[in-house]
């Protein structure tokens, strides 16, 4: 009888613990707004130094996801976006449809994409002995694009969610958002001047 109390016991806590797990993963809340300011200013921060001859190429700019795996909430223009392994599943403050929230993720997704595959492709450009520097400018333009079209969507499904019929009308708008593909070294003419490192 004292094993079935013990077993019962130890099941409680075990529940109990990773119920609380669960939730401290859950209540992880992320300035979005702030990430994608951090993001921009590091890399302008760091072009600038190279321009300067300043920057130190052994600590470029850390590349990272907007959209992470897990649970957690991002806010971007004061609004709550309730992720779960990288799928938008909710807005704070409107109830979307399925549809919707799959066009916002599917947008915000690739630009996250995008922005992540940009910065690691001129990292690694960076660490070679002869630099495409045209490759690195069309990379570094497309990334801070990219980075812009993340806060403009996301400020306009604010704007939109005061709207009636907002789940439609954003639908229809991510339809519209066009998100470029990523430049590939082969897409640039061959002319192109590389810069040898010292």
């Amino acid at each position: 009888m004292k094993n079935i109390y013990f077993i019962a016991l130890l099941s409680i806590f075990s529940i109990n613990y990773l119920l609380a797990q669960e939730s401290s993963l859950n209540s992880e809340k992320i300035d979005g707004s702030n990430l994608i300011e951090q993001l921009h200013s590091d890399r302008y921060q760091f072009n600038k130094r190279l321009i300067k001859h300043e920057a130190d190429l052994t600590r470029l700019p850390v590349s990272q996801s907007i959209l992470k795996s897990g649970k957690f909430t991002i806010t971007f223009a004061g609004r709550d976006y309730v992720i779960n392994n990288k799928q938008v599943v909710a807005i704070s403050g409107i109830k979307l449809s399925k549809t919707a929230l799959a066009a916002i993720t599917n947008k915000l997704s690739l630009l996250d994409h995008l922005q992540k595959n940009c910065s690691e492709t001129v990292n690694a450009e960076y660490k070679k002995d002869r630099r495409n520097l045209q490759y690195i400018k069309n990379l570094d333009r497309q990334y801070f694009s990219s980075l812009k079209q993340i806060s403009s969507i996301t400020g306009d499904i604010s704007r939109e969610l005061r709207k009636p019929n907002a789940s439609i009308t954003i639908e229809l708008a991510m339809d519209k958002v066009n998100v470029p593909q990523m430049f590939t070294n082969s897409s640039i003419r061959q002319e192109v001047l590389f810069a040898e490192t010292k």
